[in-house]
């Protein structure tokens, strides 16, 4: 795979599945360091440029710098919502501030659900067919129904469950850095 050595050794930094974070890749920029998103997104995880500082990175056309301030902020965000990586992405694609307004679920935005759909099936991929999630859409009528009687927001009802355990086998049981890491 591309940039498999430099990509496996940041995954390893920040307790992330190498496959994970090329799926994270090959969905934002299909490999292209040079990609500029219309919003101002930057490189291979296409980082915005705040996103970027906060993590001590500015360089980020350079492959190195790009995957380590991507890198570290799904590993945030992984930590910041227990291990779920559902909503890990849903906060990589529309910030963690967004998923946190939604009750901590997939926030009801198109471009949000398609992109958790779009990097789960492509870990699940990646992975050898095995899905590690079953993407929002997915979840029954019934409980969406439920979760709106309830007074969820409509799009925010989220069909993984406790993905702390599923990330605990990804990373060899090691909380270090990943899911309810300290």
């Amino acid at each position: 795979m591309r940039y498999g050595e430099l990509i496996d050794d940041v995954a390893q930094r920040y307790a992330l599945d190498p496959l994970l974070v090329h799926a994270v890749v090959e969905t934002e920029s299909a490999y292209r360091p040079e990609a500029i998103s219309d919003k101002g997104a930057i490189g291979l995880m296409q980082v915005m440029p705040a996103t970027g500082m906060r993590f001590g990175q500015r360089a980020l056309t350079e492959p190195r710098a790009n995957l380590e301030a991507g890198a570290a902020y799904l590993s945030w965000l992984m930590r910041r919502f227990d291990g779920r990586l559902e909503l890990a992405l849903a906060g990589y694609n529309a910030g963690e501030g967004a998923v946190a307004r939604f009750g901590n679920a997939v926030p009801p935005y198109e471009e949000t659900q398609t992109y958790v759909r779009k990097v789960m099936a492509r870990y699940a991929r990646l992975r050898g067919g095995a899905r590690p999630d079953v993407p929002a859409s997915d979840v029954p009528a019934a409980a969406v129904a439920a979760a709106r009687r309830a007074g969820k927001p409509k799009g925010a009802i989220g069909g993984v469950g406790d993905m702390g355990q599923l990330w605990r086998i990804f990373t060899g049981g090691s909380n270090a850095g990943g899911a309810n890491g300290t």
